[in-house]
């Protein structure tokens, strides 16, 4: 499985959110005005993030766009670490990367990326929540990913 490259600059907290990619709730309308609702599946519902790298080098830029071309866009998954939480998630995306300059920096660049992914679809979450009596040699595997 391909993983997301490792660039010189880390995400940004500017511009990084994460939601849910649909509302799995079908709503019904009554006569009476009341409204029934119901999930649409039982699954886990898939996660959309939208993350920003500011001020990346041309390199970082040409090293993202043969990332974005060798797993097709969003036609393959991949691996991706969220900074912020340190866990490994297998992610698609939604979209071409978008590129731009940085405003007061014309040698730079940022990338816009647009990802999505099921929850608890990690190996490191699903080792992490595994009970305390698992062997050490699970718990070895989930501090290495």
């Amino acid at each position: 499985m391909a993983s997301f490259p490792t660039l010189t600059r880390a995400v940004s907290h500017r511009g990084f959110t994460e939601t849910k990619l649909i509302d799995p709730t079908v709503r019904s309308d009554y006569v009476s005005g009341a409204i029934g609702t119901r999930p649409r599946f039982s699954g886990t519902v898939p996660v959309l993030y939208n993350v920003t790298y500011h001020h990346i080098s041309a390199a970082d830029k040409v090293l993202l766009e043969a990332f974005e071309d060798s797993i097709c866009i969003g036609a393959v998954t991949f691996n991706w670490t969220n900074n912020f939480t340190a866990v490994v998630w297998k992610m698609r995306l939604a979209g071409p990367i978008k590129f731009g300059l940085e405003p007061k920096c014309i040698d730079k660049y940022f990338a816009d990326i647009e990802m999505f992914g099921a929850a608890g679809s990690s190996s490191s979450s699903s080792l992490s929540s595994s009970s305390s009596s698992s062997s050490s040699s699970v718990s070895s595997s989930s501090e290495g990913a």
